[in-house]
C-alpha cells in the first residue's frame, strides 16, 4: 500500500488462472482455453495445469498448490493428461509471464464424471527447479 498525496494505491502482485468454460458436458465435449496469468517474474518460466478430482488442496510442490492431492494431480504433474486431447497443457510462459492453454475434449470421454468437478489449477517454475508460482483453481463441472 502506497499513500500520499490525496491517494492511496494499492499494487497487488498475484496470479490468476480463468477458463473460459465453467461446465462441460461429457455427451458433446468441446474445446475450451485457460488464460494463465503470472507476475513478470515468472516471464519464461515454464508452466503446467494440473487437475484434481478431489477438491481444492492444499498440496505442496514446492509452494502450497489450492489442490488436493490425489492420483489425478500425480499424472498432470508429470505431463499426462488422461481425459484430453490438449495442444499446450504445459509449456513456456511468454515475457509478461502469462500463456493461453488449449483443451480439446472428445465426446464421451468424460462419461464417468457426469456430476462431479474437475478442479484445475496452474504452476511455474525455472527449468528444473520446484513451482516457484501457483494460482488459484478454477473448477469445471462435468454435465450430461
Amino acid at each position: 500500500l502506497f499513500t500520499g498525496g490525496t491517494g492511496a494505491y494499492v499494487h497487488a502482485f498475484f496470479t490468476s488462472m480463468s477458463s473460459t468454460i465453467s461446465q462441460l458436458s461429457a455427451a458433446n465435449g468441446g474445446m475450451f482455453f485457460f488464460e494463465i496469468d503470472f507476475p513478470v517474474d515468472a516471464a519464461f518460466d515454464e508452466y503446467k495445469i494440473l487437475m484434481s478430482l478431489s477438491g481444492i488442496g492444499p498440496t505442496k510442490h514446492g509452494i502450497q498448490v489450492p489442490l488436493t492431492y490425489d492420483p489425478l494431480v500425480q499424472q498432470t504433474y508429470i505431463g499426462n493428461y488422461p481425459f484430453f486431447f490438449h495442444a499446450n497443457m504445459w509449456g513456456v510462459l511468454d515475457s509478461n509471464g502469462d500463456a493461453l492453454a488449449t483443451a480439446l475434449v472428445p465426446q464421451h470421454v468424460l462419461q464417468p464424471l457426469v456430476g462431479r468437478t474437475i478442479y484445475c489449477a496452474a504452476i511455474a517454475n525455472k527449468p528444473g527447479d520446484l513451482p516457484e508460482f501457483s494460482t488459484v483453481a478454477v473448477q469445471i463441472e462435468i454435465t450430461l
